[in-house]
């Protein structure tokens, strides 16, 4: 255990790297729970003797790529702020590819669910909650939930958890394996080595530290030498790895470690490790299973390797395999940053509800991403595979956007530049007048529950109900509904809707009037 000073002294240098490099050694924890680990460490040793049986595993190591699919699930608060950036998500499977490419192992974004819930983005480890994650996974996918905090109750270090990979198994008539990884929003980044940590877990590997996990050593109570067996009661790997079979990870390529505080400038541990037979460790800092900083990690050992690989091919692996069909692989972006075309930078653009974005085609994109801002706040995230769009935004506000090309397993191309713009009232669009007011309600609206339009007319008239999603597809339409003079009322099916943003326009030929509806 850490006596005050220590961390007091840890906390304050951490403090100052933040301000410095806004990441910290201290802050580098990983929060895999216990009982996690020991899941792992029992795969661990499993996958261990289908290498020992088969040798080379599964897809041998060959030069063709593995594609595994990744749903994210980008978490912001209850009104949707602080949610991290889909520039920031491809930033980091450009990292994430790049670290897996001598594996042969590359992974691929699924799907992305948007989705605002202050009770998952606030606290992810209650029970209750991963319940409501639970109901929200892919089946097919490696599941990462980003989120503002991914502090695990189990972690001896409240606050400084990155992330953690779930493998424990919540047991009753609705119980569920979590399967899933966990990340702090501000590690998934361009060079962040959360993700591909936790991906390790996710395939059987566990710290090269195993033992010391929630306990880092302290000579003054493990003693120097350390004893036989670490803090979990795994024995200690001899700093020869005469035991390595047996102890530490037991993974005989990675050095005995047993996790204690780092030097940040040398990527070493501060304080000597002596081994029970007195000699003196030398961790591999350069291990993307340890506890080092990002700029130490870059690789996984051979060893690591096929043990990733034969966990990939078991049967608990069997639902991410077969995913892939039909993907474009291989195909690289051009570096050149995409160019805008409208709005333009500086401009106002005149709306009743939309504002409509372009940009030119970049060669080996099959899709945009486009994200509008409003102050420092991502308001609105599309992938599209056309070279414009209309999105509904608010009259009255500023804006910037910027849009980045990408593929099915290509994330690196650079984004386009970032561009602001206002929105002002447009006043030619064509209204219906015979419309004295109207409404929609519940707004925002329940999946799965009936909207109800509520209209008073002047007089009678006949106009359609058109319902069209951000990346203006039409997803619900009635034409030719007869209005009456006075009040009406219109229940309007949404039970095939899927949570997010749409656009109700009730139209006829003498013009339209919109409303925005947000389904949660």
């Amino acid at each position: 255990m850490f006596s005050m000073f220590r961390k007091f002294t840890l906390l304050s240098f951490f403090l100052i790297l933040l301000c410095i490099e806004g990441y910290a050694q201290e802050k580098h924890v990983c929060g895999t729970s216990p009982e996690a680990l020991q899941q792992i460490q029992q795969r661990l040793i499993a996958n261990k003797e289908i290498v020992r049986l088969k040798g080379r595993v599964a897809h041998q190591r060959s030069q063709e790529d593995v594609f595994i699919p990744l749903k994210f699930h980008l978490i912001a608060n209850d009104i949707g702020r602080n949610r991290v950036s889909t520039s920031d998500v491809f930033d980091q499977m450009c990292t994430l590819n790049e670290t897996f490419k001598d594996l042969n192992l590359q992974f691929y974004i699924k799907d992305f669910n948007i989705l605002n819930s202050g009770r998952i983005f606030d606290n992810p480890t209650r029970l209750t909650v991963e319940g409501e994650m639970d109901e929200i996974r892919d089946l097919n996918a490696i599941n990462i939930f980003v989120v503002k905090e991914a502090q695990n109750p189990n972690s001896e270090r409240p606050g400084m958890t990155l992330g953690y990979y779930d493998a424990r198994t919540v047991a009753g008539p609705d119980g569920f394996t979590r399967d899933w990884i966990v990340v702090e929003r501000e590690q998934v980044r361009d060079g962040g080595m959360t993700l591909p940590h936790e991906l390790g877990h996710f395939f059987s590997l566990p710290h090269p530290f195993n033992g010391w996990d929630q306990v880092s050593y302290d000579p003054n109570v493990h003693g120097s030498p350390v004893q036989d067996d670490s803090p979990r009661g795994i024995p200690n790997e001899f700093a020869d790895g005469s035991n390595c079979e047996t102890a530490g990870d037991f993974i005989c390529d990675t050095p005995a470690d047993y996790l204690t505080s780092i030097n940040n400038n040398t990527c070493r541990y501060s304080i000597p490790l002596i081994d029970p037979h007195g000699d003196t460790l030398n961790p591999d800092p350069t291990l993307i299973m340890g506890y080092f900083l990002d700029n130490c990690m870059n690789r996984f050992t051979p060893m690591q390797t096929e043990l990733m690989i034969a966990d990939y091919n078991t049967q608990r692996r069997s639902y991410l395999r077969g995913e892939d069909i039909g993907l474009v692989k291989g195909v690289d972006i051009t570096d050149e940053p995409i160019v805008l075309v409208a709005p333009d930078n500086g401009s106002t653009v005149s709306i009743t509800d939309e504002v409509r974005f372009e940009w030119q085609t970049v060669e080996g994109a099959q899709y945009y991403a486009i994200e509008v801002f409003s102050f420092s706040n991502s308001i609105a995230f599309l992938k599209t595979s056309n070279t414009s769009i209309s999105i509904p935004l608010e009259v009255g506000r500023e804006y910037r956007w910027r849009v980045r090309p990408y593929n099915d397993t290509y994330f690196c191309a650079p984004n386009s530049e970032l561009r602001a713009f206002t929105t002002d009232l447009a006043s030619s669009v064509p209204q219906i007048q015979a419309v004295e007011s109207w409404a929609i309600q519940p707004n925002p609206l329940i999946k799965d529950r009936h909207l109800s339009l509520s209209l008073s007319a002047k007089e009678s008239f006949e106009a359609s109900i058109r319902i069209t999603n951000l990346a203006g597809q039409v997803v619900h339409l009635v034409q030719n509904i007869p209005f009456q003079t006075g009040t009406n009322q219109q229940l309007i099916d949404t039970d095939n809707l899927l949570a997010g943003v749409y656009i109700v326009a009730l139209e006829n030929k003498e013009g339209v009037v919109h409303q925005k509806l947000v389904i949660q």
